[in-house]
């Protein structure tokens, strides 16, 4: 804008309020926007409801639900039964890559970021989704029955997470926190 006219900046569509937020007369799931969005997916299931179709992410704090996921057939192992369960529930999955040589911590516990309203388990795994290698495990590491897992890690090595939950039942939103500790890369 120019000549002393002052501009709106950019809004984002939002992709659930029945409203064309940003302007280009596209409302909702109908906007590209919006084409990543959970609740517009045509499956109704999130986007990263299957190992094949993770979503990458980086350290920090990752906001997720649950919500419409379905529970992968990708079975634990042994060393991973929990209660006589090896199957983590109505999961999703993120790829990560390590930024560090040293050790990874992924937590859904408050004390480090993370934090879920439903019963989590976590598994980190290696390799391609059709050969799968389990890295690290865990059930209830935390308060309130949150996953925790940590790990060693090799910098620019890509991981797979799978978050769920215990319950068949039960589905929910929160917070993963990721972190690498340790020497930086191409050091």
């Amino acid at each position: 804008c120019s000549g002393g006219v002052v501009c709106d900046e950019a809004v984002a569509e939002i992709c659930d309020n029945g409203i064309d937020d940003d302007g280009d007369d596209l409302v909702d799931c109908d906007d590209a926007d919006c084409d990543k969005a959970p609740n517009c997916n045509e499956s109704g299931t999130p986007v990263n409801d299957e190992c094949d179709a993770a979503v990458s992410v980086a350290a920090g704090i990752v906001a997720f639900t649950t919500e419409s996921a379905t529970t992968s057939e990708v079975v634990l192992p042994k060393a991973c039964t929990s209660f006589g369960s090896t199957t983590i529930h109505n999961d999703i999955w993120f790829e990560w890559t390590a930024t560090c040589d040293g050790v990874a911590t992924i937590s859904l516990c408050p004390s480090e970021g993370g934090d879920a309203d439903f019963d989590t388990r976590l598994a980190v795994w290696s390799g391609a989704c059709g050969g799968l290698e389990i890295v690290a495990c865990n059930d209830d590491d935390c308060a309130q029955a949150r996953s925790r897992v940590e790990f060693p890690v090799l910098c620019g090595e890509t991981y797979l997470i799978q978050l769920g939950a215990y319950f068949e039942d039960e589905v929910g939103s929160g917070d993963l926190a990721i972190e690498c500790v340790g020497g930086g890369c191409g050091g």
